[in-house]
């Protein structure tokens, strides 16, 4: 765990300080930015997904997927379970003409998410191990949507605290969400990157 932590911090420290983005896509209502970092560690199967949120703070969060650290998988595992949760509700919402509701999903959980935020000072914030659960959400005029949210605090200044939230108002939306995240998808994505990097260096040999 200490491992991964680190390799968090220092990841995402280089990934706000020098924005060494390579973008996988958008999700959500909010078309917040998906990312990985290290091009050449995908291929080792060890690599940080980041997802950044539209905001003056530069909010990130990130899952890793590695060896020692399952996040990736949990945090798929539990949009997939999201995904099947919202779809029964939705189709039981509009069943039966339900209008202005919330109700938390509380059987779905995603769990070790870590984030990163630069406040006004410029100092990079840092919250990790934090756990959330979708929020579903029926408006007055009956349209269904399901949002993650909440508030973060940073480990180290627990006063200094941030606020992240991305939304989903279709089965469409989440779908495309999970196929971003393919591990096969994201690995042609840094396949093609590196072979167009290597095509434009090998244009000017030595």
């Amino acid at each position: 765990m200490k491992k991964a932590f680190l390799s968090f911090f220092f990841t995402t420290f280089v990934m706000i300080g020098c924005s060494q983005f390579v973008d996988i896509g958008y999700f959500g209502n909010e078309n917040n930015k998906i990312s990985f970092f290290d091009l050449s560690e995908v291929n080792t199967g060890d690599f940080d997904v980041q997802f950044r949120f539209q905001g003056s703070n530069r909010v990130c969060m990130s899952i890793s997927h590695s060896r020692w650290n399952n996040s990736f998988q949990t945090f798929v595992s539990s949009l997939i379970q999201m995904r099947e949760k919202f779809a029964e509700w939705k189709t039981i919402a509009e069943q039966n003409n339900v209008t202005n509701l919330q109700k938390t999903m509380t059987n779905v959980v995603f769990s070790y998410l870590s984030f990163t935020w630069v406040e006004n000072d410029g100092i990079i914030y840092l919250s990790y191990g934090n756990s959330f659960s979708p929020l579903f959400v029926v408006s007055d005029n009956g349209k269904c949507s399901v949002k993650v949210s909440g508030q973060i605090r940073d480990n180290k200044y627990p006063e200094i605290e941030q606020v992240f939230s991305f939304s989903f108002s279709s089965l469409e939306q989440i779908d495309h969400f999970i196929q971003l995240l393919d591990y096969n998808s994201m690995k042609k994505i840094s396949d093609d990157k590196i072979s167009e990097e290597k095509h434009k260096k090998d244009l000017f040999p030595d």
